[in-house]
């Protein structure tokens, strides 16, 4: 009797690990995006005209693919789609990229934007790349979902607010604003 007692303690022990493993594996694997909604922020100097203040009010956005190596984006924003797009543009407050939750499935440390180039009513705006920040600028607001992988071109409330790089009056629109970039994801 002790044996068919050990035997079946045994096989129910088992039983629980492998079903137990499966829950915890599918879990793991359910929880990895697919995708990452990417879209252009910006807002003029008077706030009137606006893109992708929130996630959920964005225009021109693309999704990013969870893969591992480089891939090409290429984002726009057109003017007659925007808040406020009968309001003149002279200069700008915010100009992002953000990824949307991009930090859940990534350390900051593996992911690395280059090659941007911006494009003003089709023509090239000169930047200098080393002015650019990236990466997970608004950690602080982690606890309110905010995992954001963000690019920043000029932000009036951010670190490239003193050393921009390029003037904020250089992404003054009429039509659209484009912004390409290489993304590499290790």
């Amino acid at each position: 009797m002790k044996k068919a007692l050990k035997r079946s303690l045994s096989l129910v022990l088992a039983l629980a690990m492998v079903v137990t493993g499966f829950a915890v594996t599918a879990d793991k694997a359910s929880a990895k995006a697919k995708n990452y909604k990417t879209y252009i922020m910006f807002a003029d100097s008077t706030w009137k005209v606006q893109n992708g203040m929130s996630d959920d009010a964005c225009k021109g956005a693309k999704t990013i693919k969870n893969k591992k190596g480089s891939q090409k984006v290429s984002l726009t924003i057109n003017r007659k789609d925007l808040d406020g797009a009968s309001e003149s543009i002279t200069s700008t407050t915010v100009l992002c990229v953000d990824i949307v939750d991009l930090m859940k499935d990534y350390k900051e440390s593996k992911v690395k934007i280059s090659n941007v180039v911006v494009k003003v009513d089709g023509k090239k705006v000169a930047i200098s790349g080393a002015k650019l920040k990236q990466g997970y600028i608004e950690k602080e607001h982690q606890s309110e979902g905010n995992y954001k992988y963000r690019l920043e071109l000029f932000n009036e409330y951010g670190d490239t607010k003193a050393d921009p790089c390029a003037a904020p009056e250089k992404f003054a629109f009429k039509k659209s604003l484009s912004i390409s970039f290489k993304i590499k994801l290790k």
